[in-house]
């Protein structure tokens, strides 16, 4: 038998755990962007926008997994 109570805790455990580590990893490439835009030459700021682009877009996908996630789990619950 699966015990719903453990599995619940388990899951919000896992949910926070890799919410918090994608947060900080978001924060801290964000901040190497914009200390690499804030000192870059014209050229290689044209470059750090294609990747802020792709910068930007992860953070979305990273927010809506997790949300998507949390949801699933309070429909399940």
């Amino acid at each position: 038998m699966i015990d719903a109570g453990g599995l619940k805790t388990f899951s919000d455990t896992i949910y926070n755990t890799l919410l918090l580590i994608g947060m900080v990893i978001a924060v801290i490439i964000g901040t190497i962007i914009g200390i690499k835009f804030m000192m870059s030459s014209v050229e290689e700021k044209a470059k750090l926008k294609e990747i802020l682009i792709v910068y930007v877009v992860g953070c979305i996908v990273l927010v809506g997994a997790f949300s998507i996630w949390k949801i699933i789990i309070t429909i399940m619950s």
